[in-house]
């Protein structure tokens, strides 16, 4: 079944960052913060002194006290994990690799062998044995029960996207810009880029690199060129261009804006508020100050006061 490549595919796009984000976050806060350490005032400052000259192992809590603050604060460092290592294969021995894995039932081979592809940048690689293996999974040669219920193998995902990040949004830029993707990839594709899963994907990445998920835009550009404004999927496509913070998409979302429905609109205004480039901020104004309708006029106004404009 076809759907179900979908759901793990998301699974691994939406939930991989929250495994990289909130370690690193703990980590950091307690190096900002530290330890707070009680200072002696001037009054007392000579006689706790005195007092520890006098016995320097007496400890009136009856506890040992650290010998530092590192000490406290512990090894962060041996609390982080190491990315799998590499498997060494190429795209020489990709294919050789996938038909064994294929007959062997190893789906974690599988997905090893993508994101070792993708983190190589051989991404051309990974459409065509997409493609083998989407067949050999929806009702082909790669049926093992074992493989059956993704929550079993879902983590072990996550950790993969998590250590691959920065590649594999690589690798979606490259699907947005293919002209003629196979059928498999195509309905991948779609998925990807119209459902839940992009805006997902794209907040969590926060348009840290604003370039690199402009690569999607081909994608959005292609849709809205067809835009029929009566699809389920017409949300999803409006708030992920809210996530793609340049100029051409805010654009882009100018424009949806006189084709999209009353309805619709809100999640425009959202969109370009969240954009904050030049022609969002020009759009939220106009809305702001001509739209007729009172609640789209106070979400722009609002938009723009949280941008500090």
């Amino acid at each position: 079944m076809r759907g179900l490549v979908v759901v793990l595919t998301l699974l691994v796009m939406i939930l991989g960052f929250l495994v990289s984000r909130f370690p690193s976050d703990e980590t950091r806060t307690e190096r900002d913060t530290g330890p707070s350490v009680a200072q002696p005032d001037a009054a007392t400052g000579n006689a706790a002194a005195n007092r520890k000259d006098e016995n320097p192992t007496s400890n009136a809590s009856g506890f040992e006290e650290p010998d530092s603050v590192e000490l406290v604060m512990g090894d962060t460092e041996s609390q982080r994990t190491d990315p799998r290592p590499d498997s060494g294969v190429g795209p020489a021995s990709a294919q050789r690799v996938l038909e064994q894995a294929i007959e062997e039932q190893d789906l974690e081979a599988i997905w090893q062998l993508a994101f070792d592809l993708i983190a190589g940048g051989h991404f051309s690689e990974v459409d065509r044995l997409y493609e083998q293996f989407a067949d050999a999974f929806n009702g082909g040669d790669l049926d093992s029960p074992l493989w059956k219920s993704p929550d079993f193998y879902s983590g072990n995902l996550m950790r993969e996207y998590s250590d691959n990040e920065i590649a594999v949004l690589g690798y979606l830029g490259h699907l947005a810009q293919l002209e003629a993707p196979g059928e498999l990839l195509a309905d991948l594709r779609k998925e990807l880029f119209e459902g839940e899963a992009a805006t997902m994907i794209l907040g969590f990445h926060e348009g840290r690199d604003p370039q690199l998920v402009a690569g999607w835009l081909p994608y959005y550009r292609q849709r809205i060129a067809t835009w029929s404004g009566d699809s389920f999927r017409d949300r999803e496509i409006i708030l992920a261009l809210g996530h793609i913070p340049v100029a051409e998409s805010a654009l882009m979302l100018t424009e949806l804006f006189d084709w999209t429905t009353s309805s619709q609109r809100l999640d425009v205004v959202r969109a370009l508020g969240r954009n904050g480039t030049a022609p969002a901020l020009d759009a939220l104004r106009n809305i702001a100050a001509d739209d007729p309708n009172p609640v789209l006029r106070r979400a722009a106004r609002e938009a723009l006061v949280l941008l500090g404009r």
